[in-house]
């Protein structure tokens, strides 16, 4: 522990005497803590003249701070040059149809993609597109791969052969998918390809199965796969001793709800179920206070005709008069 807070001692005062260093850390707003994490992932950033690959992301039209969560997460992404980026770039557009501001949100999300080459990357959307296309007249579009990678781009450090594909295989014989449901639950969902299947996936069907039926769970989580990211301990199964607590009828409408909202907007609904009567009468009220029945808006009025007075009164003492 010592020898790294003097380690980490030498490199803070690396950075002071550093002008490329300190010019970096002004250009991105870069912390101490920062610049540690830059040069314990890339140490040559100490003896570098310049920093190439940080104004190519700039002229990209990335803001300084959008900058630095890049350079943070890959740091050697400073010392690439135009030729190397561009190159990355030119392989996410053909393939992903993604540029622009897409592909600047794209990298600021996974900045990790500079670590990664063409031959690394091409075996995963490979094996999405081959595994996803329902045949060769309705294969995966551009736009749905490009859905899926940008939703969940930690699938292109994943591996085709020992993680894709048996993944696919094991959720399709989970819930007995045809293909256009498989389909449809990715795309929607990719994070499913992420999520461990023994400690995540499959307790978390169990569940829904348990709620409802294996049938009902199945056609649930087929138009609602992103439940099945939703924690079994800290959200789903409290939630559920609340709704059986309440006397609310587990359906699939309770179940899309207990997965899906948060934490206030999950007990107003179950208290709005569980008391429809007064949940009703609360709504009357507040429709009454915000239509103002007892006082309306005051209207402009010219008493005594052309030149008259003029002042304001209600509806209702418009009435009277």
């Amino acid at each position: 522990m010592l020898l790294s807070l003097r380690r980490q001692g030498r490199l803070l005062s690396t950075t002071t005497d550093n002008f490329p260093l300190r010019q970096l850390a002004s250009r991105l707003g870069l912390t101490p803590d920062n610049l540690l994490t830059v040069l314990k992932k890339f140490p040559r950033a100490a003896s570098s003249p310049s920093f190439p690959g940080l104004d190519h992301l700039l002229s990209l039209g990335l803001t300084p701070t959008e900058a630095r969560k890049v350079v943070l997460g890959h740091p050697k992404v400073l010392e690439m040059n135009s030729t190397i980026i561009e190159a990355k770039l030119s392989y996410l557009d053909a393939r992903l149809d993604l540029n622009g501001a897409a592909v600047c949100r794209f990298i600021v999300k996974y900045p990790a993609i500079f670590s990664k080459s063409t031959a690394f990357v091409e075996p995963k959307l490979s094996c999405l597109e081959t595994s996803l296309s329902l045949s060769t007249a309705e294969p995966l579009s551009t736009a749905e791969l490009r859905k899926i990678v940008t939703k969940q781009p930690t699938i292109l450090s994943m591996s085709a052969s020992k993680s894709i594909a048996p993944k696919l295989a094991l959720i399709t014989s989970l819930l007995d998918l045809k293909p256009d449901e498989l389909r449809r639950m990715v795309v929607s969902f990719p994070g499913i390809l992420a999520a461990s299947f023994e400690s995540n996936t499959v307790p978390t069907y169990n569940f829904f199965a348990d709620l409802l039926t294996p049938s009902m769970a199945r056609t649930f989580l087929i138009g609602n796969s992103a439940a099945l990211s939703a924690s079994l301990t800290n959200k789903l199964e409290p939630r559920r001793d609340q709704l059986l607590s309440a006397g609310v009828a587990a359906n699939v409408a309770a179940a899309k709800r207990m997965a899906s909202l948060g934490e206030k907007a999950w007990a107003e609904w179950l208290d709005n179920e569980a008391n429809p009567e007064e949940s009703r009468r609360r709504r009357n009220q507040t429709r009454r206070e915000a239509r103002g029945d007892e006082k309306i808006t005051a209207t402009s009025w010219r008493r005594g005709g052309k030149g008259g007075e003029e002042g304001t009164y209600s509806q209702t003492e418009e009435w009277r008069r």
